[in-house]
């Protein structure tokens, strides 16, 4: 018995399941690392996409904790809209990756939005704490533009619409 006629082809899926989660005009990703490099790599990558994306930077993991607790300079609830997905670097100064991924943990509103742990390192150990710690997942950076676009649209595409994610607070 076939069911193949019965089955909505996997672009319309993820089509319909992008339609529902967003309720809001833009898919909005917090982006912790001190590189500024490969925040404009990341962010040329996701202006390749076809659905909006809002790259949030912050330089360190302190940076990162105002943001999303909303104090020092992000005080102000427009300057830190609640993302719905984390990059987060693993060395950075001041608050390592590790520190704040502990850290976003640790708050209920915040240990439900997914962290994407995004680092040079092929550390297993690293890895390994990272999962521990409650990282959803581990990317490796790419060396390349056309691997950073394929990484980060396969990133929006499954954040965006084939997770489900929590509704924005």
């Amino acid at each position: 018995m076939s069911f193949s006629g019965n089955l909505t082809p996997s672009e319309d899926v993820v089509r319909d399941s992008r339609e529902q989660r967003c309720d809001h005009s833009e898919f909005i990703v917090l982006m912790a690392d001190d590189d500024d490099d490969d925040y404009i790599l990341v962010k040329a990558a996701f202006e390749a996409s076809p659905i909006k994306v809002d790259v949030k930077w912050v330089a360190d993991g302190q940076e990162a904790m105002d943001y999303l607790l909303q104090t020092g300079k992000y005080i102000a609830h427009k300057t830190s809209p609640r993302p719905d997905l984390i990059l987060l670097d693993i060395m950075m100064p001041r608050k390592d990756g590790l520190e704040t991924l502990k850290g976003i943990k640790g708050y209920p509103y915040l240990k439900e939005i997914p962290v994407v742990l995004f680092t040079s390192s092929a550390k297993q150990e690293v890895m390994h704490c990272g999962f521990k710690l409650g990282a959803d997942s581990f990317i490796i950076k790419p060396h390349s533009m056309d691997e950073m676009i394929s990484i980060m649209g396969h990133l929006r595409d499954y954040y965006s619409g084939i997770a489900g994610l929590p509704e924005r607070i």
